[in-house]
């Protein structure tokens, strides 16, 4: 094989490769609703701090990541929306909720992650080199507990999405062309979880321990 050859097939083989990497296309789900983008509660945005408890990931045919891994993939996806929101100034991750008591406020988050998906399909679809697809429905159940570090009002909400994954070459045109329900998912479950802790009562100011519902009915 010469080297003119030797190269068109490298070439070739690394487009293949690239293209199989790409095939795979996300629908999201019906769990939860899209959610128009809440106000920042705050006019000085605060810090934050985040950790993750027990937060569970599954995945059927095995998992390439532990659950804290996700987990912290997960948190940089919704953290940074708030982020670029203006809901938080930044934010930073400790390990095992070693928080340093520097920031404005701590959050520690819990749930969990399952990928519900054919395993035989699965390795059929490796055989065929994906010309068989399969699909991953993944369903998160967030938990989200909050704690204002000058106060120590701790604030408590839970949110609940999912989204359709197509992998295969039939998925292409979708991966190329086709919106990403995987990060319109991560978009609903910021603003979900943001509002909630908002209607909870953090994020104010001043800030209360009290429960709302409880300061309407004593009213």
């Amino acid at each position: 094989m010469d080297y003119t050859t030797r190269f068109i097939l490298v070439t070739a083989v690394s487009a293949l490769l690239a293209l199989l990497a790409g095939c795979a296309s996300t629908t999201a789900g019906s769990k939860l609703a899209p959610i128009d983008p809440p106000a920042p509660a705050l006019s000085t945005t605060p810090t934050l701090e985040h950790t993750i408890g027990g937060y569970s990931f599954h995945l059927d045919g095995g998992k390439m990541v532990t659950s804290v891994k996700m987990g912290r993939l997960l948190q940089d996806e919704i953290l940074t929306r708030w982020e670029l929101a203006g809901y938080i100034r930044n934010f930073e991750y400790v390990q095992s909720s070693k928080f340093s008591g520097g920031t404005d406020y701590q959050l520690t988050l819990g749930g969990t992650q399952n990928g519900e998906s054919s395993v035989g399909l699965q390795f059929l679809s490796g055989l065929t080199l994906f010309i068989i697809p399969y699909t991953v429905n993944t369903d998160f159940v967030l938990e989200y507990s909050l704690q204002h570090v000058a106060s120590g009002c701790i604030y408590e909400v839970t949110a609940a999405a999912d989204y359709h994954t197509l992998v295969g070459w039939v998925a292409l045109p979708g991966a190329l062309f086709g919106g990403n329900g995987a990060r319109e998912t991560w978009t609903r479950l910021s603003r979900s979880l943001y509002q909630q802790l908002v209607d909870a009562g953090a994020f104010a100011n001043p800030v209360s321990c009290a429960d709302p519902d409880e300061e309407l009915s004593d009213s």
